[in-house]
């Protein structure tokens, strides 16, 4: 049997709870308690899609640039090519979300390219680190996906398409 070892890299993390429409009355008492007791920081939102597809968002522009183009989140936002990239695909992503009913912030591609440039330059993704490594990696959640979803509900996806497309011929 293969064991697998999972590192966090980056700060120290921010876990956000809540329901699950598909799972209708489950009870989460006995995980926020085991949270609490555990003294596991956690923050309970009655509606987690908006926090879910922000972080989506962010995700999927620099995992995807930054896997096709081999950069840190710095680098990419040092060439403005690749930062309109990054915008394109936020846009995308935000499109559908609010196609879905999600209620994202307005300046959610703003918020999120400001979150950015508040990290240390040398940042990079898991995806964009797996690829890089030739690791099995989470590539069919974003690209594929993105343009799936953008199909499925008349989203144009030209961005994501693109890159997807240079993601594919590295």
């Amino acid at each position: 049997s293969t064991q697998s070892t999972w590192v966090h890299k980056g700060g120290q993390g921010h876990i956000m709870l809540g329901p699950d429409p598909r799972l209708g009355d489950f009870d989460v008492t006995r995980v926020l308690e085991f949270l609490t007791n555990a003294k596991i920081k956690y923050e309970w939102l009655q509606d987690p899609q908006p926090a879910l597809w922000q972080k989506y968002l962010w995700l999927a522009a620099f995992g995807m640039v930054g896997a096709a183009e081999r950069l840190t989140v710095g680098q990419i936002l040092a060439m403005p090519l690749l930062t309109q990239q990054v915008k394109g695909i936020m846009q995308e992503v935000r499109s559908i979300a609010v196609q879905r009913g999600v209620a994202l912030p307005p300046d959610v591609v703003e918020s999120s390219l400001a979150m950015a440039m508040a990290l240390p330059p040398e940042t990079t993704t898991s995806y964009s680190r797996a690829v890089q490594d030739g690791r099995e990696n989470e590539g069919d959640l974003f690209g594929v996906a993105i343009m799936r979803m953008g199909a499925e509900l008349g989203v144009p996806t030209p961005t994501t398409a693109a890159v997807q497309a240079k993601l594919q011929h590295t």
